[in-house]
């Protein structure tokens, strides 16, 4: 079908259609992560980033075509989540930049907006990587923007173009990027571009194809949440009773709490529980023996203090900190050492902009410093900082360790720009190591891995496999040049809970002149996060 013209309200039904056809795709496309580990989220990401610019657009009844495109690109960046995102948003921003007073595009218009788009997606990353989702946009456009120029072309004929293109483009990028070509995958970011412009060509070519009412899909906010049952986290330990006893004991916690863990010990067992009424807990531990060493904590004030966050904390305080955690754990830490927001995110869940914006602009302070924390979350940071009326900064951190030395060289009465330069300092000091569990079979580097064996990772790059998740931890520590350094941190995760206290002892036998402390992070898929510095 000849289409000579896009209006806003085709434009709407191609993104519409877009968003759809990404949702269904998005689980395959995140299954192309690189890394064998458990935060391959580019697909979520892409998917989330359309659906927020559909949001914007979804009960729109607007011919113009600048004016639709504009309004969702403006929601893609505010909901934009991850790299992968945050440049699929440049993307409609640079083609909305294009049509902006443009009420019907022609074949000329539309091919020069996605060659204007190629080009803010370029200009928004200080170093630009080729075999990317870049690759995939730019060799297309170069193509129909020529295409265009004959005046012979229609816009059906310029996205079918575009589209064949741009599957050839991707099925090279493992020869642009060494990475996917050990790993056996294209890339990610790139195949989620194809997609979107399948879903658009099914809708322009084809008038008949159905574009149902969008149903935005649910999405977690990224906030600090308590369990909604309960309302007191414990731990204790059960003396004189043994591991026969264990099954009994859970039974019986089943029926009074939740999130139960009951670790087996020497004569002893560890207990984690979450619980409305503490004494009816110790009641029934007593029963199997002594329970001692009990810590308790109060969910609901702890949310109530992270989520208030008082501003009378922060007054007088020339720049506010802002960080993104994956556990509880490191948010109470981060909070304990001065950070004034803390939102949640990391692997699997990345913020958007929006929600980054939104801690920063709460803040009184007109100096900000962001700490990301994630290799996949700075990119989102740096939009916040072009996008906010404050002066920001963004502290490239890849794990928390480093934002926890960050934030220890942090001086209140001076202003971002100052704390900053001491505090990329402090986090490039910091070595990090990660264990977790490999969620396919790949081989990197001459690194061979399969699913479901424990691996690890220094400093974001893939170390190696092991027989478990303890024997992860020393054997990243013996690579970590721990030689010249003094302090040894190791934060457990959700899964590490009941063998961390050993793991602990046993480095601080290895390492007696370091100073060995253990943390709870309360992230999930990574057994530990340990630093060295």
């Amino acid at each position: 079908m000849s289409i000579r013209y896009i209006d806003g309200h085709r434009i709407k039904r191609a993104l519409l259609a877009a968003a759809q056809y990404l949702e269904h795709k998005k689980e395959y496309i995140n299954q192309l992560n690189v890394f064998p580990v458990p935060d391959g989220d580019t697909g979520s990401n892409m998917a989330r980033t359309v659906w927020s610019g559909v949001s914007s657009i979804k009960d729109l009844d607007e011919k113009h075509a600048g004016t639709v495109l504009g309004l969702f690109a403006e929601g893609a960046l505010l909901g934009a989540r991850g790299n992968s995102g945050v440049i699929l948003s440049q993307i409609f921003q640079g083609m909305a930049e294009r049509a902006q007073d443009i009420e019907r595009m022609d074949a000329a218009a539309f091919a020069e907006s996605l060659e204007r788009g190629c080009s803010t997606a370029y200009g928004a990353l200080l170093e630009p990587q080729e075999g990317t989702i870049l690759t995939v946009m730019k060799e297309p456009s170069t193509l129909v923007l020529e295409m265009a120029g004959t005046g012979e072309a229609n816009v059906g004929a310029i996205l079918a173009a575009f589209l064949k293109q741009a599957r050839l483009t991707l099925e090279r990028t493992p020869e642009q990027l060494e990475v996917l070509k050990q790993a056996g995958v294209v890339d990610a970011g790139g195949y989620g571009l194809v997609t979107i412009i399948e879903g658009m060509l099914n809708i322009v070519e084809d008038a008949t194809w159905s574009v149902d009412e969008p149903v935005m899909p649910s999405h977690e906010e990224h906030i600090w949440e308590t369990d909604p049952h309960f309302r007191f986290c414990m731990v204790f330990s059960i003396m004189g009773t043994g591991a026969a006893d264990i099954d009994h004991l859970k039974s019986g916690l089943s029926g009074i709490g939740g999130s139960i863990l009951c670790a087996r010990g020497k004569n002893m067992i560890k207990v984690h529980v979450h619980s409305n009424d503490p004494e009816e807990i110790l009641s029934l531990a007593n029963r199997f023996g002594d329970a001692v060493d009990l810590k308790q904590e109060d969910m609901r004030a702890q949310q109530q203090k992270f989520l208030g966050q008082d501003t009378a904390a922060v007054n007088g305080q020339k720049t506010g900190l802002v960080a993104v955690v994956p556990g509880d754990g490191f948010a109470r830490i981060l909070q304990s050492l001065g950070v004034h927001r803390v939102l949640f995110g990391g692997p699997t869940m990345n913020p958007a902009v929006a929600e980054l914006l939104q801690a920063v602009n709460a803040l009184p302070q007109s100096d900000i410093i962001i700490f990301p924390n994630d290799k996949n979350i700075v990119l989102t940071a740096e939009r916040v900082k072009a996008q906010a009326a404050k002066r920001v900064e963004v502290i490239a951190t890849a794990h928390v360790p480093q934002a926890i030395s960050a934030v220890l060289n942090y001086d209140p009465a001076v202003g971002a720009a100052e704390n900053a330069e001491v505090m990329r300092r402090a986090a490039e000091h910091v070595a990090v190591g990660t264990v977790t569990t490999a969620v396919r079979d790949v081989t990197l580097s001459g690194i061979s891995v399969k699913s479901g064996e424990i691996i690890s990772l220094l400093d974001n790059t893939l170390f190696r496999s092991h027989a478990n998740a303890e024997v992860g931890v020393l054997d990243l520590l013996e690579a970590m040049a721990v030689e010249g350094t003094e302090v040894i941190s190791i934060y457990f995760g959700e899964e590490a809970v009941d063998r961390a206290a050993s793991l602990k002892e046993t480095v601080a036998e290895r390492y007696p002149d370091h100073i060995v402390e253990l943390h709870s992070g309360g992230q999930a898929h990574y057994f530990y996060i340990i630093s060295v510095e």
